[in-house]
């Protein structure tokens, strides 16, 4: 990037947002030659047709801080910035969860700065409240080793995807099973205990991403703290309160962490199957699942102990359980048999999981008749466009950087290892995209 190039973009348009006129304004006529400005014309009119929306701050910082793990010449690409300000949002819509559920309690709660986990009695955890905090102790050494080393993109994405996927995606969702179910609506000692749980990990989140995003975290904070504590009582900045440390009082299970990484995994297939056969995410379906593990398939097994989180979190109307008594290798022809009327999906070398064949015929059918399907197809077509051609890119530049005298000959073959790789998981994910395409455009012929 060079200033005399034209092709440098103002952080201050970025934080304070820029129309497409103040963009091209920018553009000192007296520092480029007439080409070249012409054609920083024509590239601004290209990729800013609107001008560049307001993103703040916290976002630039995130995602330059995300990006120091790739080079040390940043291409800037505004989706980035604006994958990091949905990630705001959805720190303040976390807030807003815990907010309204805070203050439909008879009593406020008992807790305040450093004694935050002495508020929470290990001994009536539940399984989902002893996986958040040993999610939350494992993500804390990430990041405090990340930050030891100097990786600091490291401790950032730790506490990111400790934020987005174990707090919003798995752990909220998981809570409103108690929070809002009728027979538990005046259990206000097990909903309270909850409530601890989730502002104690998201008090602790907020520290260790105030480094990398200091406003949002800050204002969260502050609001957090009005919320569980009288203003007289601890610290009232953020950034004077201790980091996130690992000590005699932490949870961590790494057996129960990956037991329910396992259930996660089912979820997360019934929602991409119904995605793959053209179906809303929030369709019912009736799945089955055939397997050989016992750890799943036995009566104390995974998917025994937490039906009802399955069911709930998995959109299903009901979960059969099959157990194969075959091998991994042996367990596709086994398996038709057991189940011959099923739509199959593989989830793992020893799993999978099906739908009625009938039942998913009456879902489609209903679907096409609805005047949803279109609409939801169409975007469905277009992120699986935008995402293969991304892809396709990614692919590209490693080939097209990989076949240059100078990488062959300068760059260290530990770093060609990692190309080799990162390609070869590119690749990967182009086959699959490139299916469920197709797939898709075959559901669309047919309507």
């Amino acid at each position: 990037m060079s200033k005399s190039l034209g092709n440098v973009i103002d952080p201050l348009h970025i934080i304070n947002g820029a129309s497409k006129e103040t963009l091209i304004r920018s553009l000192d006529p007296g520092l480029l030659p007439k080409d070249e400005l012409k054609r920083s014309l024509s590239e601004t009119n290209k990729q800013f047709p609107n001008g560049i929306p307001k993103y703040g701050a916290d976002s630039l910082r995130m995602a330059l801080t995300i990006y120091m793990q790739q080079t040390n010449q940043i291409n800037v690409d505004i989706a980035s910035i604006k994958t990091a300000n949905h990630f705001c949002n959805k720190l303040w819509n976390t807030f807003k969860f815990i907010k309204e559920r805070i203050e439909q309690l008879p009593e406020p709660l008992d807790m305040s700065g450093e004694k935050l986990g002495a508020a929470i009695p290990k001994e009536e955890l539940s399984v989902f409240d002893s996986y958040i905090l040993s999610r939350l102790t494992h993500t804390i050494e990430e990041y405090n080793k990340a930050m030891t080393d100097r990786k600091v993109h490291k401790g950032a994405e730790a506490v990111r995807a400790f934020i987005q996927r174990d707090i919003c995606d798995r752990y909220i969702e998981l809570s409103k099973l108690a929070l809002y179910s009728t027979e538990d609506t005046s259990n206000n000692q097990t909903n309270s205990l909850l409530l601890r749980v989730l502002v104690y990990v998201f008090d602790r989140s907020l520290r260790a991403l105030h480094p990398y995003m200091p406003f949002i975290t800050e204002e969260l904070w502050q609001k957090l703290r009005d919320l569980t504590t009288k203003p007289d009582v601890g610290n009232t900045d953020i950034s004077i309160m201790t980091v996130p440390v690992v000590d005699g009082n932490g949870i961590i299970c790494r057996d129960l962490i990956a037991e329910k990484e396992t259930l996660f995994e089912l979820i997360t297939s019934f929602r991409s199957f119904r995605q793959r056969q053209g179906l809303p995410v929030s369709q019912p379906l009736s799945f089955t699942i055939l397997s050989t593990d016992s750890l799943l398939t036995e009566k104390g097994g995974v998917i025994c102990k937490h039906i009802r989180a399955l069911e709930f979190l998995g959109k299903a109307k009901k979960v059969t359980v099959v157990r194969c008594e075959v091998s991994e290798q042996q367990l596709g022809s086994p398996a038709e048999a057991v189940a011959s009327d099923l739509v199959m999906e593989t989830v793992s070398p020893r799993t999978r999981i099906g739908v009625s064949e009938l039942e998913l015929k009456t879902r489609l059918h209903e679907s096409k008749n609805s005047t949803k399907l279109p609409q939801n197809s169409a975007a469905i077509q277009s992120r699986l466009e935008s995402k293969l051609e991304k892809l396709e890119e990614d692919a590209k530049k490693i080939r097209d950087r990989q076949i240059t005298p100078e990488y062959v000959l300068r760059v260290p073959p530990h770093a060609k290892e990692a190309d080799r790789k990162k390609l070869q998981k590119i690749v990967i994910k182009i086959e699959k995209t490139l299916k469920e395409l197709e797939q898709l455009k075959d559901q669309l012929r047919e309507t």
